[in-house]
């Protein structure tokens, strides 16, 4: 128990860490904290509102949303996501908290602001595969192999052949892949 703590803070340092001390990174973390701080995200044309109007609407600004982190444009795909998931349900719900999740990921957030996001996605929808395989790359990333294993397995069990978890999954079991072994090769 203390170990799963002392990794997660660690992790939490690391990611500090990286933010702060990449420019990039800082800017568009300053610029999260102020489109939070301003109440609700709404760069986009209209109000929030309009974007509850129909499921088209949804639809497309989820689109839009894809498109904005394909071509490195976090903050407006975390934007548009952030508009949709008000209005959105079912599916394109859980579409708009894995895109908002990933734009966190990609520079728009922190790698923390993200697990919260796919945390709030799981309690909403526990049978989400690709939250469960996004969270586990976070925990891969922050060092917490045994966190992620657990992910990838949880996503595996809802989808069974979901290549890149089963990827994931042999990575993080591969002889040399194991947490312990990072610490075995810090200590020697």
């Amino acid at each position: 128990r203390l170990a799963g703590q002392l990794e997660t803070l660690f992790a939490r340092i690391t990611e500090a860490h990286r933010v702060i001390s990449n420019p990039g990174l800082r800017v568009a973390y300053d610029q999260a904290l102020e489109v939070r701080g301003a109440g609700a995200p709404s760069p986009s044309p209209g109000p929030p509102q309009a974007i509850a109007a129909d499921a088209g609407t949804v639809s497309a600004a989820l689109n839009q949303a894809e498109e904005a982190l394909a071509s490195g444009q976090p903050l407006k795909a975390l934007t548009l996501a952030s508009d949709a998931l008000l209005g959105a349900s079912g599916i394109a719900r859980r579409r708009a908290r894995l895109l908002k999740a990933q734009a966190l990921l990609r520079g728009a957030g922190t790698r923390k602001a993200a697990e919260e996001e796919l945390k709030a996605a799981l309690e909403q929808d526990p049978g989400h595969a690709e939250a469960h395989f996004e969270l586990g790359a976070i925990y891969r990333d922050g060092g917490a192999g045994a966190l992620a294993a657990a992910c990838y397995k949880r996503a595996l069990a809802l989808r069974p052949r979901y290549a890149e978890a089963q990827q994931a999954l042999a990575a993080l079991e591969a002889p040399d892949a194991g947490e312990g072994n990072v610490l075995k090769k810090l200590f020697r």
